[in-house]
């Protein structure tokens, strides 16, 4: 009885479903799925090989996540978990608060370095040469930044489907986990995409500096600025649980950073110099 009135308080607390929250999860799914692909349209429009180039971005985010999150993260978690078992930390919190501070920066430097190392290995497979090169970056940005918004915006899609259909009572049981959020939070959650994946597009630029001249320092910086991103929205989230709003700003701060970089140390000229 007591285990049951626990998750009835829970129920409680989730928001109601409402007009306002429906459309905002719908329009937080269109945006995210079909923005992309617009914007990838229109690249194809005056680059022919855009798709073919978002494709090997496509294949960029596989490998890392592969590789990367689902592979070294996995492990090192798995590993992490083991430690705190042998130091008895089975309430939850306590297990929160162990692995948090620990799995955060591992999990920043290892999507900053696989994604960014994928972008490297890959992107010499494009065609080098025509004055419209830069553009098949920015595709390849697009196609690897343009994954991870429309899978998002396909689950977030499920979930919000789900909180519409179901029964209330048995939605709630299966959203327990996935956190229902409010119409504002929909709304920020499309600024907060769009932000990750100009950052993207913008990291692919300095990696296709590297490819272009022979020089690490746009790789390397490609590698710690994606490595930032992660940490501080990452952090920001879980251990001070900042508003999607206000972690919307990481992404545009991120973008805004690599746009100086870029302009500041004249790798933008170079990536757009005929070849």
């Amino acid at each position: 009885m007591q285990k049951a009135s626990h998750s009835t308080e829970h129920l409680q607390e989730l928001p109601k479903p409402s007009v306002a929250k429906a459309l905002a999860n719908l329009a937080e799914t269109l945006a995210l799925v079909s923005l992309p692909l617009l914007a990838l349209d229109w690249l194809a429009s005056r680059d022919p090989g855009a798709w073919r180039a978002a494709g090997m971005g496509l294949l960029a985010f596989l490998l890392a996540m592969v590789l990367g999150q689902y592979g070294l993260v996995r492990l090192v978690t798995n590993r992490l978990k083991i430690r705190s078992q042998v130091q008895g930390l089975e309430d939850r919190q306590d297990l929160a608060t162990y692995l948090y501070p620990r799995l955060i920066p591992v999990g920043a430097l290892v999507a900053g370095f696989f994604e960014e190392t994928a972008r490297l290995a890959l992107l010499p497979l494009l065609p080098a040469s025509g004055s419209a090169s830069w553009l098949s970056a920015v595709a390849f940005g697009l196609g690897h930044g343009g994954t991870e918004a429309v899978l998002l915006g396909l689950a977030i899609g499920a979930v919000g489907l789900l909180d519409v259909l179901l029964p209330r009572k048995m939605a709630g049981l299966t959203l327990i986990g996935v956190r229902r959020f409010t119409a504002g939070e929909h709304w920020a959650g499309i600024a907060d995409r769009a932000g990750v994946t100009l950052s993207h597009i913008l990291l692919t630029l300095m990696v296709a500096h590297t490819g272009l001249t022979g020089r690490l320092a746009g790789y390397m910086t490609a590698v710690l600025l994606h490595a930032a991103m992660d940490f501080v929205g990452g952090t920001a989230s879980l251990r001070l649980g900042w508003s999607p709003a206000r972690l919307s700003l990481v992404g545009w701060a991120t973008a805004a950073v690599c746009g100086l970089v870029l302009w500041g140390t004249g790798w933008w000229a170079v990536l757009q110099a005929p070849r």
